[in-house]
């Protein structure tokens, strides 16, 4: 944190992904249609470790990208 006048003070950029990355709790990720790939949807996606870019977006190489999409579809069930 940067210090003016012996006080700090919290920035926060909009170009700066959240502290803990990628979070399973916040990722979000589709079927991109082809095998067992998922598309990620999060606003990072470009810096996570577990993406791949591919065409204008990024594939989710998440180890628990499955569970990811099995807790969103049970969210999307319960909103319905």
């Amino acid at each position: 944190m940067p210090l003016m006048s012996g006080r700090a003070i919290k920035t926060e950029h909009p170009f700066s992904p959240p502290a803990a990355f990628p979070d399973p709790a916040t990722c979000r990720v589709k079927p991109a249609g082809f095998g067992d790939y998922m598309d990620c949807l999060s606003q990072w996606g470009w810096r996570c470790p577990f993406s791949l870019q591919f065409g204008n977006g990024c594939l989710c190489r998440h180890p628990l990208k499955n569970e990811i999409l099995a807790r969103l579809e049970v969210k999307s069930d319960a909103a319905v």
